[in-house]
């Protein structure tokens, strides 16, 4: 059984333009570029509500076995590295989507930067931030060393490498998933970015535009939850045994070219 979420909220946070929300634009950017000597880093901020997911696993509906994924189309890119990886880690803290978009809707009430829920509400990422001194966090946590640009958890993250091709982002999230319905960690979405070490130095990455929740296309970040229900009915057939060389065949009497979506499907598989 496959199974496929779509997001609650998502945004993107940007170096340059710490006030800014972003909540409602229809791209989420990953980027880390130069504009002489200034630069500029863009992180993605990305969340499912996962209660059905966990209700489902609480049921005995979807086993132990599943996997998950975060599948990300990506619109368009700038200048991008023939080499470069993606990091994603669960979000070690709550945020607000906000109304925003990066140029036309000018505004503050959501994540940026500085704000993890607007800048009325003046709760930064990190409030432990000393000049001189850094950013303290929570232990398993991190983030920036200016403690701005979102915090994450540090014991969790999965990546995506990219060398000479330029592929979706599908990300195997499942570790995840479980730590949230084990109720170790809260659910506050999931952070991406470029590996703080390059972050951290003077090379352009370039930058990457994904779909968001808001595009006006068919390709909203999903969530795919993936999982085994089926069980096997052999009736009251003998079995057979041997080999292909011996001149047994297993062919499929009811293969369809096309199924309804949510359908319970029945495959007769027959030996002869």
């Amino acid at each position: 059984m496959v199974l496929f979420y779509t997001a609650s909220q998502d945004a993107t946070l940007y170096l340059q333009q710490p006030y800014q929300n972003s909540g409602i634009d229809e791209m989420l950017e990953i980027s880390k570029i130069y504009y002489g000597d200034i630069k500029d880093t863009a992180r993605a901020l990305i969340q499912f509500d996962t209660t059905p997911i966990s209700k489902s696993i609480f049921d005995g509906i979807i086993n132990s076995s599943f996997t998950a994924s975060l599948q990300l189309k990506i619109a368009k890119v700038e200048e991008l590295s023939a080499r470069f990886q993606i990091e994603a880690y669960p979000i070690s803290q709550s945020w607000e989507n906000g109304t925003g978009t990066r140029f036309d809707n000018l505004t503050t009430n959501g994540a940026s930067w500085y704000y993890r829920n607007g800048a009325d509400t003046t709760t930064k990422w990190n409030t432990t931030y000393i000049e001189g001194l850094g950013a303290s966090f929570n232990p398993f946590t991190t983030g920036s060393t200016t403690g701005l640009g979102g915090t994450w958890y540090t014991s969790s993250v999965v990546s995506q490498s990219f060398a000479y091709t330029l592929e979706d982002i599908n990300l195997n999230i499942t570790p995840f998933i479980k730590l949230w319905n084990s109720g170790s960690i809260n659910n506050n979405g999931i952070i991406l970015k470029y590996p703080t070490s390059k972050e951290d130095d003077v090379i352009d990455y370039g930058t990457i535009k994904l779909f968001s929740k808001e595009t006006n296309t068919i390709y909203q970040p999903k969530l795919e939850v993936v999982y085994n229900d089926f069980s096997f009915n052999t009736g009251s057939l003998a079995s057979v045994t041997g080999s292909a060389e011996d001149g047994y065949k297993v062919i499929i009497t009811n293969l369809k070219k096309e199924y309804t979506a949510d359908t319970k499907i029945q495959i007769r598989v027959k030996g002869r």
